[in-house]
C-alpha cells in the first residue's frame, strides 16, 4: 500500500513536471518571438507588442537586477531566458529521475504480480492433486483374446482339434482369471470373457496393472496365444460407475492388442504415486474417439 502511495505520488510529479516545462517552453518561446521583433524592429506590426514587453520586463527583475550602464530591457530579459533554459534542465532531470522511479515500480510490480500468480497456480496443481489422490476412482476391464498358433496352422479343418484348442483357451482363461481374483485386492465383477475390477486408489492401481501385465507375459501362456484387451477409466467417488465402465467397454471393443488404453487422467493419476511403473504415449493410432486416447507402457 504505500509503495501503491509513492508511485502515485511520483506519478503525480512527474506529470507537474511536464506541465511546467510547458509552461516555460512558451514562455521562451514568447521571448525569442519578441527578440526576434525587436531585432527586425518591426514592434508597429505587431498587436499588444508593447504590453507583452513590458510584462516579461517586469517578470525578468526576479533573476536580474539591472546597472545604471545596462541595457534595462535587453539584458533583464535575456537573463530570464537563461533562467528558463536552467529550470528546463533540472526539470529534465528531475522527469527522468521520477520516470526511473516509475519504472522501477512497475517492474517490481510485474515482480510481485508474477510470483503471486506462480503461487496461485502451485495451489491450484496442489489442490487439482490432492482431488486426484483423494476423489478418483478406476475401472479397468480386462479381456482375454486367445489365439493358439496351432490354429493357424491347420491345413485342414479338424473339429476335434478344434474343440481341444477351445477347452486350452477356456482353461488358461479360468486360470488367469483365477489368479487375478485371488491376488488381487479390490471389487471385481466377473464373467466368463471379462473381468471387471474397482480399484479405488492410483497406487493399488499401479500395483494391479502391473501384476496383470507380469502374468500376460509368463512364457507358457505366451507360447499358446495368449493376447488381451485392457483398459482403465475414472470417475468420481461420489459417482456412479457406470459411465467409467461403459467407457472402458468403449475402449475393450476397439480390440487393441496386448495394450492398456486409457485417458489422459488416469497417467496424471499414475504420475502422482512413487515408484510409478507406466508412462502414457499416444501414438495417433486411435481415430475411433472423439477424445485423445493413450496407452500405458512400462517406464523400462
Amino acid at each position: 500500500m504505500i509503495s501503491e502511495k509513492k508511485a502515485q505520488l511520483s506519478k503525480f510529479l512527474n506529470n507537474l513536471m511536464a506541465f511546467l516545462k510547458i509552461v516555460l517552453c512558451i514562455f521562451l518561446g514568447v521571448i525569442i518571438f519578441t527578440w526576434l521583433v525587436a531585432m527586425f524592429e518591426i514592434e508597429s506590426y505587431i498587436p499588444f507588442y508593447d504590453s507583452l514587453n513590458d510584462f516579461f520586463t517586469n517578470i525578468s527583475y526576479i533573476f536580474y537586477t539591472p546597472t545604471k550602464d545596462d541595457d534595462e530591457n535587453f539584458n533583464a530579459i535575456m537573463y530570464m531566458a537563461i533562467a528558463i533554459v536552467f529550470f528546463l534542465l533540472i526539470f529534465e532531470t528531475i522527469t527522468d529521475i521520477l520516470g526511473d522511479i516509475l519504472k522501477l515500480y512497475e517492474k517490481n510490480k510485474e515482480e510481485a504480480l508474477e510470483e503471486e500468480n506462480e503461487r496461485i497456480n502451485q495451489e491450484i496443481q496442489k489442490k487439482y492433486k490432492m482431488h486426484l489422490k483423494t476423489a478418483m476412482r478406476f475401472v479397468v476391464m480386462f479381456k482375454l483374446n486367445i489365439v493358439n498358433p496351432l490354429h493357424n496352422t491347420q491345413a485342414f479343418k479338424d473339429e476335434k482339434m478344434e474343440e481341444a484348442l477351445r477347452l486350452q483357451a477356456q482353461k488358461m482363461t479360468k486360470e488367469i482369471f483365477s489368479m487375478i481374483t485371488m491376488s488381487v485386492k479390490c471389487q471385481i465383477r466377473s464373467n466368463p470373457e471379462m473381468l471387471t475390477l474397482l480399484i479405488d486408489k492410483a497406487e493399488n492401481l499401479n500395483k494391479i496393472l502391473f501384476f496383470i501385465r507380469s502374468i500376460c507375459q509368463v512364457e507358457k501362456y505366451v507360447k499358446n496365444g495368449l493376447g488381451y484387451y485392457m483398459a482403465v477409466t475414472t470417475y468420481l467417488a461420489t459417482d456412479s460407475n457406470e459411465k467409467a465402465i461403459a467407457d472402458a467397454k468403449e475402449l475393450i471393443d476397439m480390440k487393441v492388442n496386448k495394450k492398456i488404453l486409457c485417458y489422459q487422467i488416469v497417467s496424471e493419476c499414475l504420475n502422482l504415486v512413487p515408484g510409478n511403473n507406466f508412462k502414457a504415449i499416444s501414438n495417433g493410432e486411435y481415430t475411433e474417439s472423439e477424445d485423445v486416447i493413450y496407452e500405458l507402457v512400462n517406464k523400462n
